[in-house]
């Protein structure tokens, strides 16, 4: 029988199958029990990454070039599609915490929305950081906080510049404000009370027609 070394060179390329053969069967089982092993040995698993690193960087070095020199559309293009697909499950959870809608008109549609600064600051917010994948990793950093950021459609995002009042906020305002005024039958009957020394409403309504217009 021959030696294991020695069995391996003659047979490499018949192991090598049946090791990737049975990877490609137990893709899933191999990888939680990795992962279940990082979890419980991360400090050793992070040594140890190190310490290897060092020893072998500019080998590594070397590896990564040639390999992206040979895949390097390849690579470029899981790095659009990773991108893209990060940015928007990080803009629909942003938009997920501050309800979907335009906080002032109530827009839902995703096209016409947008973060709006709400103490203003945004440009300069917006300098600091990259790109908008930033700005949404940024605003999820902070926690969401919803005293710094609401989400506006671009006409209420527009309209409320320089911090100046929307217009839909100024048409809430005056509905509320006629809303708020009395009914002039509250009025009448006041003043009747006043006129006639009565305490309630009640009395008013009780009372002769003889103080008033016929009710």
């Amino acid at each position: 029988m021959p030696t294991l070394p020695g069995y391996y060179l003659k047979n490499r390329e018949a192991i090598l199958a049946r090791g990737r053969e049975y990877r490609l069967k137990n893709r899933d089982v191999i990888l939680a029990q990795k992962r279940v092993y990082r979890q419980e040995n991360s400090t050793a698993v992070s040594a140890s990454g190190r310490k290897y690193y060092v020893a072998n960087r500019e080998r590594r070095r070397a590896q990564n070039r040639a390999y992206w020199l040979a895949n390097r559309d390849s690579i470029l293009v899981h790095q659009r599609q990773y991108s893209k697909a990060s940015r928007r499950a990080k803009k629909a959870e942003l938009y997920a915490a501050y309800g979907n809608a335009c906080a002032c008109c109530g827009e839902r549609r995703e096209e016409f929305l947008t973060i709006d600064h709400i103490n203003g600051g945004g440009r300069a917010h917006r300098k600091q950081l990259p790109n908008q994948d930033a700005l949404y990793a940024d605003i999820r950093r902070l926690g969401y906080p919803k005293d710094r950021f609401r989400l506006l459609c671009w006409n209420c995002n527009a309209a409320t510049s320089g911090r100046r009042l929307c217009p839909h906020q100024r048409e809430t305002d005056t509905l509320l404000a006629s809303l708020m005024k009395p009914c002039p039958h509250q009025v009448e009957i006041a003043a009747m009370a006043q006129a006639s020394g009565l305490d309630t409403h009640a009395d008013v309504a009780n009372a002769p027609v003889s103080l008033g217009h016929a009710m």
